[in-house]
């Protein structure tokens, strides 16, 4: 069943607005592809193939939950591959290896323990600088004694 402006204007005095209007406009928006851009760690890293909302008639861009948390899990993928950041699990990994809580580890990073909580599941992407700290702990042995002996 097609809306009319008219239509859509006395659903909205009714309080009644489709959820796929354009939030500027009112015409029924469009479901679509393309590549979008997210912030990374101050980055804009283009997303191929987002899928979004898109007005035909004013083109506005409208994101539904579904799609902004898809295309930030995407985003700070490309983000790690580019970047050849270690994985989630591979911090997880590190720093079960060496019996550390989250709390300890953030201290050894000199990083809030919230930031490492979030770079171990995903949700952040950790800063290349500590990329490279997290590195030399899994790969120079004695490093973290070094660190924690500095932290002390």
């Amino acid at each position: 069943m097609a809306t009319t402006k008219a239509s859509r204007r006395a659903m909205s005095q009714r309080g009644a607005v489709p959820d796929d209007a354009c939030p500027k406009c009112g015409t029924l928006m469009v479901e679509r592809k393309r590549t979008l851009q997210a912030p990374v760690n101050r980055t804009l890293v283009p997303v191929p193939h987002a899928t979004h909302l898109r007005c035909p008639q004013c083109d506005e861009v409208v994101l539904r939950l579904e799609d902004a948390t898809a295309l930030r899990e995407k985003a700070l993928a490309l983000y790690r591959q580019r970047e050849r950041l270690l994985s989630p699990e591979e911090i997880h990994e590190i720093r079960q290896r060496f019996r550390l809580t989250s709390a300890r580890l953030a201290v050894l990073l000199r990083s809030p323990v919230r930031l490492v909580e979030r770079w171990e599941a995903g949700r952040l992407a950790q800063p290349p600088v500590v990329d490279s700290l997290l590195r030399v702990m899994r790969d120079v042995p004695g490093s973290v004694a070094v660190l924690k002996k500095s932290a002390a």
